[in-house]
């Protein structure tokens, strides 16, 4: 957004403002000032959450939004140098893998967005969901819609679903989270 000075005093301190909930309508009910906004057919996204992001990268990396960033680049994933994907390992949805990177064989990543130094063992699912920096997701794992901290070490077996969240430097044992019945 782009506001006058005295638009930006009028902004209550000392709180969290919503710009589209509070300033706006206060604007508009005033009647002493003029709101104007701008069509643009262009890709336009707000990331306000993870999945925001998620689904932003992953139309990045699919070029269903372009980007001069990317060069030609077009496709379900984007390796960046020094990663290492093993074979087997499937990468789709507009997937990156950060530096230095490990995906173990049979591991799924689906519209993942992985960090750099993070090593994702065989068999895991990694699907809509961060993994930050250096994180480690043991074999046969499963993280769905979630976010993992930079240096978190998930274990093997464990299941993340709808919008966990594992802050940096967490430890999580094998099998320590389930939703599933099976042992």
């Amino acid at each position: 957004y782009v506001f006058a000075r005295e638009i930006i005093d009028r902004i209550p301190r000392g709180r969290e403002v919503s710009v589209e909930r509070e300033v706006f309508p206060a604007l508009l009910s005033d009647g002493d000032v003029r709101v104007c906004g701008y069509v643009d057919a262009s890709y336009w996204r707000d990331m306000g959450t993870p999945a925001d992001f998620v689904r932003g990268s992953a139309d990045l990396v699919r070029r269903i939004a372009p980007s001069p960033a990317l060069g030609g680049h077009r496709g379900e994933q984007l390796v960046h140098d020094g990663a290492a994907v093993s074979p087997g390992a499937l990468l789709i949805g507009g997937t990156v893998v950060g530096r230095g990177a490990e995906i173990g064989p049979g591991a799924r990543l689906d519209g993942a967005v992985v960090f750099d130094g993070v090593r994702i063992e065989a068999g895991s699912v990694v699907e809509r969901s961060i993994i930050g920096f250096g994180a480690r997701i043991g074999p046969r794992a499963l993280i769905r819609d979630g976010v993992i901290g930079d240096g978190a070490d998930i274990g093997a077996r464990c299941e993340l679903l709808r919008g966990a969240r594992v802050w940096p430097g967490i430890s999580i044992p094998d099998g320590g989270i389930r939703y599933s019945s099976d042992v």
